[in-house]
């Protein structure tokens, strides 16, 4: 669009404005929601212009669920047939992604708002619905001849982008229900969704902890947010009392915790049994074609290998602190020398990103630029009251929109990291749903992480690379230990 010259210099007027209150900004995470500065804020309205328009693909997906039930007993006719009910399937579930992601997105920034909360609810209560309406279709799939589905795949080229989702689907044909176990099996999703729900809603809202005292008398209110910052405080009284604080009122709901565990793991079991599994482990694993070997290799390989690193890295920082005896909790996380760690606000950490990781290219460095913009929609920054803890990145929403990224940026190092981490995930997430088609385009647990490490690995060596001084370079690399 055009503007007149004066309107163009009101917007950059705006635009610059809003980067130096950003600049300016001190996170709080016992801030409310309110008091965040909304250039800082993720944009639901990418999903949703409004509620009313999310409330009106709530009511038009309730009607068109038991569509899909039109192709039972005929996946076998052709395979016009098999693609139509397929891509079907996918787009429903990619419509039913987009309801729920709008709802997440408005609950997870206040967690203590009941009404966004009954929203994820609505959509949750929904995906039974579509599980019952689809449990038919991969018992009908495996009851069809492979050879007829190969056949089908042969003359038509669009069915055939689902070869391997069939591969997959008869690999895993022993573990696969009929069609009404199958159903009985969808009906059981939000029953045992429970424990994680209901362990979520008491860490990040219900659950309040003491406030604790820093050296000049202030007071401190710890929350599961601001914990990170606390127990890396410089202040030793003030990671003890953070520690006091934040474990002692978790220890008070341990029971709670352990019969939310146990629901967790009855579920499990459940699974295991009802599919036919010889173990959890197998059950876990099994979707995503992973060998228990090789989980179990990984583990005993940390296991061997834990002396020459992680003990012998906690024995380097009780000598260097001159901690007498065992280290503990409230020295494990602080810098081990003191006033070296800057504060980096987070338009800096935006800069220091994207010069770190030039190696992976324009394309990759432009696109990041465009994500870590809040203006962009894509992230929401700094923490605030009842804001859900730690940091993510959606992306199931990244072909059609862009992912999007909770952070709870505290202008630390970590924090920087931490950001180039999840934008890794999200980038991960564009690039993948670019390049693959909806039924791929997702990735599994097991590989999640590679992206997400790489990044900070690079911004690492661009930040030693950098570094002029002895102190920075050993800050450095204690963070990267």
């Amino acid at each position: 669009r055009r503007l007149a010259g004066a309107g163009l210099v009101l917007v950059l007027a705006a635009c610059l404005a809003a980067t130096g209150a950003l600049a300016q900004y001190k996170p709080d995470p016992s801030a409310p929601r309110a008091d965040i500065p909304k250039s800082s804020q993720w944009n639901a309205s990418h999903i949703f212009a409004d509620e009313a328009a999310w409330e009106a693909e709530m009511a038009a997906i309730g009607a068109d669920i038991p569509k899909l039930e039109a192709f039972k007993g005929r996946l076998g006719e052709s395979a016009a047939t098999m693609l139509d009910a397929q891509n079907a399937t996918f787009e429903t579930m990619k419509r039913l992604y987009k309801l729920y992601v709008y709802a997440q997105v408005l609950y997870d920034v206040n967690q203590g708002d009941a009404h966004s909360r009954q929203m994820q609810g609505r959509v949750a209560a929904i995906m039974p619905a579509f599980g019952e309406a689809t449990s038919w279709m991969q018992p009908e799939l495996l009851e069809i001849d492979p050879a007829v589905i190969r056949n089908f795949m042969a003359e038509d080229k669009e069915l055939a982008v689902y070869d391997y989702y069939f591969e997959e689907l008869w690999r895993q044909k022993a573990n696969t229900l009929s069609s009404p176990e199958e159903r009985l099996m969808a009906l059981t999703g939000n029953m045992r969704s429970t424990p994680g729900d209901a362990h979520e809603s008491l860490l990040g809202v219900d659950m309040k902890f003491p406030d604790i005292t820093n050296a000049k008398g202030e007071k401190i209110p710890v929350t599961v947010s601001g914990w990170s910052a606390l127990r890396s405080s410089e202040d030793e009284t003030v990671r003890g009392q953070a520690r006091d604080a934040f474990f002692g009122t978790l220890r008070g709901y341990e029971n709670t915790f352990s019969v939310l565990l146990d629901g967790a793991v009855k579920s499990h079991i459940m699974t295991k049994d009802a599919r036919n599994y010889e173990t959890c482990l197998d059950a876990a694993l099994s979707p995503d074609n992973i060998s228990p070997n090789a989980y179990r290799m990984l583990i005993s390989t940390v296991r061997e290998n834990l002396p020459r690193t992680m003990h012998k890295y906690v024995d380097l920082r009780r000598k260097v602190l001159g901690t007498p005896g065992p280290l503990t909790f409230p020295n494990l996380y602080n810098a081990m020398i003191e006033g070296v760690e800057p504060e980096y606000s987070y338009d800096e950490a935006r800069k220091i990103i994207v010069e770190g990781l030039k190696p992976l290219g324009k394309e990759y460095t432009t696109l990041l630029a465009e994500g870590m913009d809040p203006s962009n929609g894509w992230i929401d920054v700094y923490p605030n009251e009842d804001k859900r803890s730690g940091a993510y990145s959606n992306g199931v929403l990244a072909k059609d929109i862009h992912p999007y990224v909770l952070h709870n940026f505290d202008n630390s190092l970590d924090a920087v990291s931490t950001t180039a981490h999840e934008m890794g995930h999200a980038l991960h997430s564009v690039f993948s749903s670019r390049n693959q088609p909806p039924v791929y385009a997702g990735y599994t647990t097991f590989l999640a992480e590679v992206a997400s490490t790489c990044n900070e690995a690079l911004l690492t060596n661009h930040l030693l690379a950098e570094a002029d001084d002895v102190d920075v370079k050993l800050m450095l690399l204690n963070q990267r230990l």
